[in-house]
């Protein structure tokens, strides 16, 4: 499993890398955000680690981008940015997940495996081949108001409710 780590601290960096790959994880750094943007534009990922506070380009600024160009990877916020607001704003720019250090490694490697658990609900791995699978949505029935079921939509009509 692949994981780029999105962090400037190298200390922090260290840390990550050396844990996750202890956990058995493939790990890339990058301390930059304009490194961390080209690299997950051009390689695929499993799970991105992303700071926010970056020099250059910053983790929002990044998130909100490659969510723009429609991304699907898992992306986990680890930042020490920990106001309700901060985290509100996290999510709502393209975040799967949001957590505040410093923290707990376990939890870490937790949140991890959750997230690309949830990531590979959408696809199939057949041999080599990786078939990802893309949501249906339902939609209601021709003349009808969208409520309740289409059965229960067909009884209104039979009624002369509808």
């Amino acid at each position: 499993m692949k994981i780029l780590v999105v962090e400037d601290e190298q200390k922090v960096a260290d840390a990550l890398r050396e844990g996750l790959e202890a956990e058995k994880y493939e790990v890339i750094v990058e301390r930059t955000g304009e490194a961390a943007f080209f690299r997950v534009n051009t390689e695929t990922f499993d799970a991105v680690l992303l700071d926010l506070g970056l020099p250059g380009r910053d983790g929002l600024e990044i998130l909100r981008a490659v969510r723009a160009r429609g991304l699907k990877t898992p992306v986990l916020v680890l930042t020490a940015r920990d106001s309700l607001q901060d985290r509100v704003t996290g999510l709502d720019s393209g975040a799967d997940d949001y957590l505040v250090k410093p923290f707990a490694f376990a939890e870490l490697i937790a949140r991890i495996r959750a997230l690309v658990r949830r990531g590979r609900a959408a696809e199939s791995v057949i041999g080599r081949l990786r078939v990802r699978h893309r949501p249906r949505r339902a939609r209601p029935p021709a003349g009808s108001r969208g409520t309740g079921s289409p059965r229960s939509g067909r009884a209104a009509r039979r009624a002369g409710q509808a």
